[in-house]
């Protein structure tokens, strides 16, 4: 079971935030904790019954909970929902179609838009949420082309999808095709627009899965779970983007993990300082059962 968490609260006590769970087992939906100022953690509780919400994210004015079910019907869809946020409880609110199959991730805007990556889709769709927190159906759907060189990418599969914060641009990446896609956002028309150059290869055999941003803006770090590494990314002046750097992100002394689940940033320093001195890069892996030859 992988908890997906975001921050649904913050006090002088406490820190308050949702975990995303998959129901195939004894999970039951959308669990909540609480992290103390003396490190202790509250038993996670049930607030909100929902199949697979394998990941959510709360709206910036902190009052609804949008997660992802990452289901497929017979005729390849999944969910997303959207949840009110209470102070001890998720009331539901809505459900529409993700656009496509196995829904893994979800973004929203600040006038908000929702981004929803399918898995197994193998797309992006658009949708949004409005002020009383009602997801519409989805507006817009990009499906990405193409495959990558090992067995898990024998198509797309999109894996994340965020807005550029700032501006109206987006950038997906997909496991499957082994690229980053770019899109810009019409908010006029809610629609996605492929931008001129609209993807970037990454390493043979990487699998970008999960990237986030440089609080400069200058620099993404792209989260590659097939080759378990971390690509740095380059914003040029011309507005496209550019591989410089590529790190091996466990130490060498031990066992290589099989999957890198996600990552989050901490910003530890000023914009204005270096790549490597500016952020933390938190990752979470995932090891085999037993060891591998």
């Amino acid at each position: 079971m992988w908890g997906c968490q975001s921050q649904s609260s913050f006090s002088e006590h406490q820190f308050t935030f949702y975990i995303g769970t998959y129901t195939t087992g004894a999970s039951q939906g959308i669990y909540q904790s609480a992290l103390h100022h003396n490190g202790l953690l509250d038993s996670a509780r049930l607030v909100a019954e929902t199949p697979s919400p394998s990941f959510l994210q709360v709206s910036p004015d902190n009052r609804f909970l949008v997660v992802v079910n990452e289901t497929a019907t017979a005729e390849g869809q999944g969910t997303v929902s959207s949840f009110r946020i209470t102070d001890d409880s998720l009331k539901w609110l809505s459900q529409q179609p993700s656009g496509g199959a196995h829904p893994c991730h979800v973004d929203i805007h600040q006038n908000g838009f929702v981004l929803v990556s399918n898995y197994t889709g193998g797309n992006i769709s658009l949708l949004h949420l409005n002020s009383e927190g009602m997801l519409s159906e989805p507006d817009d759907i990009s499906q990405h082309k193409g495959r990558g060189t090992t067995p898990r990418q024998e198509g797309p599969h999109a894996h994340s999808a965020k807005f550029v914060q700032g501006s109206n641009e987006i950038i997906s990446a997909d496991l499957g095709t082994n690229e980053l896609w770019f899109y810009l956002l019409d908010s006029n028309r809610h629609k996605l627009k492929l931008q001129q150059s609209p993807t970037l290869a990454m390493k043979p055999g990487a699998g970008p899965r999960h990237f986030i941003f440089h609080p400069s803006g200058k620099w993404i770090y792209v989260l590659n779970e097939l080759n378990a590494t971390i690509t740095q990314i380059e914003k040029q002046k011309d507005g496209t983007y550019k591989p410089i750097a590529r790190f091996q992100h466990y130490p060498k002394i031990i066992q290589r993990p099989t999957k890198v689940l996600t990552s989050t940033l901490q910003k530890t320093g000023n914009t204005s300082m270096p790549p490597t001195a500016a952020i933390t890069v938190l990752l979470f892996f995932g090891w085999p059962k037993k060891p591998e030859n």
